[in-house]
């Protein structure tokens, strides 16, 4: 995830939209089955109203639902299609799942009070809800399965779509988690096998330590939240943690523990498809590490030892330069001058590889299905993780891989990738516009085209050379290819853990152009996914409905959260409060939630 330069884009992406002379329009929602949506009802802050403020800990409740936008900077509505409009397709986009080991040694969470220092984004290094994510994907699961059929036509939901960062550090025992939640098999919450074991429970070092103060005690035991309350026998040596103190946050004692306990996931009921993330391809989401720092990190996650953080004379700069540089002896030198403690070892957290991410796929049971979720054998043999898979009769789906192998949270798309897309669209249009502006005809059958991705165009910045497709293209030169095919109207994609939806017209007027939709995440505010209806308007136009579901967990949060929706409550409330996050940046404005999207119907 990458936010500060996100923020300056939609500040761009709103004044060219108020320059279009467009001004998206509330109406009442036509909807055959509201129940189960933002439509109905929305989740919020019911108390004190500055979230992030100190002292401001607020609790969740429901709120009035959302309305229905209409957007028409492709194409205009015209009036009566309601009435007439036939549904193509529809299926429900889920993204940033983030399935996190909260217990593993490779995973950096001293890295946070660090954040903007140096420009360094690490907002997300550590979060106070991380231990909970399986019970937020079983909540998301329950919900989805919930919702009686596509909330605006009432056609089937035919399937759900993961558009990547589906686990967190790269980590065997996240993967895992991530198909079995999906699947409806069992979800090792506890990945220590001796309950919660991490930075936020009581036993950062024993008080009586006596090569530790309790000033190097309390200066680590602060910047995590603590769920139980300062031991008694702590009394007057450890102070509450920061988040306490500073935001007041409450206690739940025993969460840690009801939050590693392991379940069996109630699984979809309706097939299911993949895409990868950089956090499902890069080490902590920003790494390609080869050599001695892989197996250095390897034995990190694995190992016995957890660093609790950055000894005093180390600053993160140079941290991330010792990680980005392969500097095994820079990093064991860090390793041997920070605070530890002893953890217990677990091989299930082995760092997996590419052919993992496609093999473990490809194991995954034949129901829900389908077999492999989109990859294939062809995927493990060379390693290229995009694909094709059908959407609808006329609706085909293509799932691309953004991510850049040369390190960095953002991504991009490399040429081979580009020229094996165009391959593709080709095949499934009868004409298109080449290099020099011409029509060209093709004699092939038409079908509309849905592109899934994990990064969005504002996040597709990152050209560093990819060793497994060295020439990257910019968001322009991507946007250039995808306007010379008429039937691309539609790109679902998510990363930047908000609500968003953009409009790309055609600037010399050739194509009718495409919509890109972006998704919140389940890890942080307001862990929300999305159905999407494809219907045809029978006037010329089209129709992309994009419609907003909380996971099934309520608002409140119950005293002793101990079941998996009771423990999916207090994350989402946790994410609500979190002070380095803005709510109504996360949450978007209301023509980038519940939304009905016009475009020219382009054969």
């Amino acid at each position: 995830m990458r936010r500060i330069q996100f923020l300056a884009f939609v500040v761009v992406g709103t004044a060219v939209l108020g320059c279009a002379g467009t001004s998206p329009a509330p109406v009442v929602p036509v909807a055959r089955f509201p129940q189960g949506t933002t439509l109905e009802k929305s989740i919020g802050l019911v108390g004190a109203p500055n979230q992030g403020l100190k002292g401001s800990y607020s609790r969740l409740g429901h709120l009035p639902g959302w309305p229905l936008i209409v957007r028409e900077e492709l194409e205009q509505a015209r009036p009566g299609r309601e009435v007439r409009r036939k549904t193509l397709a529809a299926f429900v986009h889920l993204t940033d799942i983030h399935i996190i080991d909260g217990q593993s040694p490779a995973r950096a969470p001293y890295l946070r009070k660090f954040n903007g220092m140096g420009g360094l984004d690490l907002v997300d290094a550590f979060r106070c809800q991380e231990q909970l994510s399986t019970y937020v994907a079983e909540s998301m699961v329950q919900r989805v399965n919930s919702l009686q059929a596509a909330p605006i036509t009432g056609a089937p939901l035919t399937f759900a779509v993961s558009t990547g960062d589906n686990g967190d550090g790269n980590q065997l025992n996240e993967l895992q988690n991530y198909l079995n939640v999906l699947d409806g098999l069992l979800v090792t919450a506890n990945s220590s096998g001796q309950g919660y074991v991490g930075c936020q429970d009581d036993a950062v070092f024993a008080p009586g330590d006596p090569n530790v103060s309790d000033s190097e005690r309390n200066a680590i035991y602060g910047q995590y939240w603590h769920p139980n309350p300062v031991p008694a026998a702590w009394t007057g040596r450890i102070e509450p943690d920061m988040f306490k103190m500073d935001y007041g946050y409450p206690q739940y004692p025993g969460l840690l523990d009801a939050g590693s306990v392991n379940f069996v996931a109630t699984g979809l009921r309706m097939p299911w498809y993949s895409g990868n993330g950089n956090h499902d391809v890069l080490i902590q989401g920003n790494f390609d590490l080869e050599g001695g720092t892989l197996e250095f990190m390897d034995l990190l996650a694995e190992g016995p030892m957890m660093i609790m953080d950055l000894p005093p004379s180390v600053s993160p700069a140079e941290f991330y330069q010792c990680v980005e540089t392969t500097d095994v002896q820079c990093i064991e030198k860090i390793v041997t001058e920070s605070p530890k403690r002893e953890v217990p070892a677990a091989a299930a957290r082995k760092i997996h590889s590419r052919q993992d991410f496609v093999q473990m796929h490809l194991a995954s049971p034949p129901f829900p299905g389908p077999v492999g979720h989109g990859f294939s054998r062809d995927n493990l043999l060379s390693g290229k993780l995009y694909y094709t898979f059908p959407i609808a009769q006329g609706v085909l789906g293509i799932m691309l891989d953004t991510c850049n192998q040369a390190g960095g949270a953002d991504g991009s798309l490399g040429m081979i990738q580009a020229e094996w897309l165009e391959q593709r669209l080709r095949e499934n249009s009868s004409r298109y516009l080449d290099g020099a502006g011409r029509w060209v005809r093709t004699g092939k059958p038409d079908q509309l085209i849905v592109l899934f991705s994990h990064h969005n165009l504002l996040t597709m910045e990152n050209l560093a050379p990819d060793p497994l497709d060295p020439v990257r293209l910019n968001p322009s030169e991507v946007k250039d290819l995808l306007h010379r095919y008429p039937n691309m109207i539609l790109w679902v994609n998510g990363h930047s853990h908000v609500n968003r939806v953009w409009s790309h017209s055609d600037p010399r007027g050739r194509t009718a152009g495409f919509w890109e939709v972006n998704t919140a995440s389940h890890i942080d505010f307001p862990q929300q996914s999305r159905t999407v209806e494809i219907v045809d308007n029978m006037d010329g136009t089209l129709s992309v409905f994009g419609i907003l579901i909380d996971h099934m967990a309520p608002p409140a949060t119950e005293a002793n959260p101990r079941s998996p929706l009771a423990l999916a409550s207090v994350s989402r409330e946790l994410s609500a409060n979190d002070p380095l996050f803005s709510i109504p940046f996360q949450i978007g404005q209301p023509s980038d939630r519940n939304v009905e999207l016009l475009v020219k119907k382009p054969f």
